[in-house]
């Protein structure tokens, strides 16, 4: 199986500062994938789901992003919110859609 590097969609990624209040930001339906970037000097905690879920939320139990590091995740068509929270502290992170990497 080949996988096609991350094509982002560019003007999408949104800068934010997660502390340990859980937090969200709206996401591109069309896209398929999520840049997860941590700057920061905390671990980043991340969670994709729709927001019709009134129960979502972010928490130290969903995908970890360990300080000064990335990842790119693969979110569903109908997902169009990302959950994130710092483990303690507060955490610079970048966020950014689109398709391929994953």
């Amino acid at each position: 199986m080949w996988t096609l590097p991350f094509a982002p969609t560019y003007g999408s990624n949104q800068n934010a500062t997660a502390s340990t209040t859980p937090a969200s930001i709206t996401l591109n339906k069309g896209d398929t994938s999520v840049r997860v970037l941590n700057t920061g000097a905390q671990t980043l905690y991340v969670r994709i789901g729709q927001s019709t879920n009134a129960s979502l939320t972010s928490a130290t139990t969903d995908l970890p992003v360990r300080p000064s590091s990335e990842i790119i995740i693969r979110k569903g068509n109908n997902d169009d919110t990302l959950y994130y929270r710092s483990d303690s502290s507060t955490t610079a992170c970048s966020f950014m859609t689109g398709n391929g990497g994953v």
